[in-house]
């Protein structure tokens, strides 16, 4: 049995090929893969209208973009400032309430400006040793100073200011002291600026 081929039938060209004697750039142009005439505004080609339209459109969705990443870094840096200073708060407010816990009553040196509210306050511990809690506007620290040295309660990323309220004695007409307030205001930056403030109270009770 012979195989049999079927071959296509080609339809004829007729007349002259239309890339015929162009240059390689007008063969490009006019490729038979290529719809239109790509040097004709209404082809593939892009006006200079369309061009300006689409960059103008991409500059905008760029600001929008920066723009809600910027808001969204400074919410969480303000966020993030913010804990810092409620747990510096919250360890410096305990370390105070602790050292009048352990003083002697009856030993309590208050502040002598009008209402009893000052920079410092001096006791005696119940172990016999000198204990002054201060605090300076100067160093931008609250500190603990005893005969086991000095201790800072802040570090460099925190400082305090508006020392002046720094404590307070509440006492009874027989000048018996009945409680002490801390008052912190602690703020974030650089010594001289002012960043992310905070105002934090407690009260303590000194025990006989």
């Amino acid at each position: 049995m012979k195989n049999i081929i079927f071959k296509p039938s080609v339809p004829a060209v007729t007349g002259p090929s239309p890339l015929k004697g162009a240059t390689l750039i007008e063969r490009c142009f006019r490729s038979p893969f290529l719809k239109g005439d790509v040097r004709r505004t209404g082809g593939l080609a892009f006006t200079l209208i369309e061009i300006l339209v689409t960059i103008g459109v991409l500059g905008v969705l760029m600001v929008m973009t920066v723009g809600v990443m910027t808001m969204s870094f400074k919410a969480k840096n303000l966020t993030d400032t913010n804990e810092t200073l409620s747990f510096k708060s919250q360890f410096v407010l305990q370390e105070l309430k602790n050292n009048i816990l352990n003083a002697q009553k009856d030993t309590i040196i208050c502040p002598t400006l009008d209402g009893n509210v000052g920079t410092s306050i001096g006791f005696e511990t119940k172990d016999g040793g000198m204990t002054t809690l201060t605090c300076s506007d100067v160093s931008g620290q609250i500190a603990s100073a005893s005969a086991n040295g000095n201790f800072g309660f802040l570090d460099g990323s925190v400082r305090a200011i508006n020392c002046a309220n720094f404590v307070r004695c509440n006492v009874s007409g027989g000048s018996e002291v009945i409680s002490i307030g801390f008052s912190l205001n602690l703020a974030t930056g650089a010594t001289g600026t002012i960043g992310t403030t905070g105002f934090y109270y407690e009260t303590v009770t000194p025990r006989n």
